[in-house]
């Protein structure tokens, strides 16, 4: 088959300069390694500035169908990610597969969500080794979308949808819905996951991601050892729950923990 890949990049007036080098890096990749199943490859990058990202995203589409595109990649300029990440994503021959991008908060989560029929947020679904995993919801960050998907669901693809408990559902989620109904299955690779990074104040990654879990597991493994009074964090790091052995510096015991922290779990990045 003849592959014709647009790679669609919704912006404000500037990139990172890292997304920059990985978007050239891959192109480059793109272009050095011919596909073994593929007849043909091809590549254009279109961007579209502005500050309304579902008008970005939907024009994106609209212009890489004209231009007959058989994919289009969504990677958003606060990105990094490798030089094989398009090859390897069409290896897998999906409708619709994407990175699990880290969001820009701490404790930072992914992105990918699992259906979870008593919370309509979803079950976070994280990313620790290599593998495809079917999911529910996912964000566009780094995502390849075949264009039959587009051409199988009516405009708009993007939109913001109001909910009732006062919240809105990003552009992303709302895409999600419609493959979902059309259906078509969502995925997620985790092992390029692993390896797509998300510009903030750092570069947020997956080595952040169930941290909080971690240290609650952690607390209590040192409760039941009797290393400390309490299992639960918010206990074990009140004034009067030492931690044995901790530095005890001027005999005052200080509150740990981040400061900072955003509270905007499982939001678009």
């Amino acid at each position: 088959m003849d592959v014709r890949v647009v790679i669609c990049v919704p912006s404000g007036r500037e990139w990172s300069a890292k997304f920059g080098m990985s978007l050239a890096g891959m192109a480059m990749h793109f272009i050095a390694n011919r596909l073994p199943w593929a007849k043909s490859q091809s590549l254009t990058i279109y961007n579209k500035r502005g500050s309304i990202l579902p008008q970005l995203r939907e024009e994106l589409v609209r212009d890489a169908l004209k231009a007959d595109a058989t994919h289009i990649l969504f990677v958003d300029s606060d990105q990094t990610f490798p030089p094989d990440t398009l090859n390897r994503l069409l290896a897998w021959k999906l409708p619709f597969v994407a990175c699990n991008v880290v969001v820009k908060t701490f404790p930072a989560v992914p992105t990918a969500r699992a259906l979870d029929p008593l919370d309509n947020r979803g079950r976070v679904v994280y990313s620790t080794g290599p593998g495809l995993e079917k999911v529910w919801r996912i964000g566009l960050g780094v995502a390849l979308i075949d264009t039959q998907v587009f051409r199988a669901i009516e405009e708009p693809w993007f939109l913001m949808k109001y909910m009732p408990n006062n919240t809105f559902m990003g552009e992303d989620w709302y895409f999600c819905e419609k493959v979902e109904a059309a259906g078509f299955p969502i995925h997620v690779d985790h092992g390029l996951s692993l390896q797509v990074g998300h510009i903030g104040d750092l570069e947020y990654i997956h080595d952040y991601c169930g941290a909080e879990r971690r240290l609650t597991e952690a607390l209590r493994t040192a409760y039941k050892l009797g290393a400390i009074n309490s299992k639960e964090p918010q206990d074990a790091f009140r004034s009067g729950s030492p931690v044995q052995g901790q530095d005890d510096q001027d005999g005052k015991e200080s509150p740990a923990g981040v400061q900072g922290q955003s509270g905007h779990r499982g939001q678009e990045p």
